[in-house]
């Protein structure tokens, strides 16, 4: 990490830590995954920082991509979920 400037170093180490305390300090899926995409996010602002290669990059963005569908796919089932116990009279 010593070739990469102070600024960008930063703030990506800042996503980083933001990150994994939204994930850890959320209880909603979409909380959850919004705390993963931003330490992800964090990773690689470093990781392109450190390496060039434009194949790393398209892999980090399709990470990304894939992440967000697995997001979105587990916050709609676990909105079915609250709406069917809500249906059959249960607490939530």
């Amino acid at each position: 990490f010593l070739e990469i400037s102070a600024y960008v170093f930063f703030s990506g180490m800042w996503l980083i830590a933001i990150g994994i305390l939204v994930a850890i300090m959320s209880r909603d899926v979409m909380r959850l995954g919004l705390g993963i995409l931003m330490f992800t996010s964090g990773f690689c602002i470093l990781e392109a920082a450190i390496e060039g290669s434009l194949f790393l990059y398209g892999l980090l963005n399709v990470s990304d991509l894939l992440l967000a569908v697995v997001i979105a796919h587990l916050a709609t089932v676990t909105q079915e979920e609250t709406g069917a116990a809500r249906r059959r009279g249960e607490a939530p």
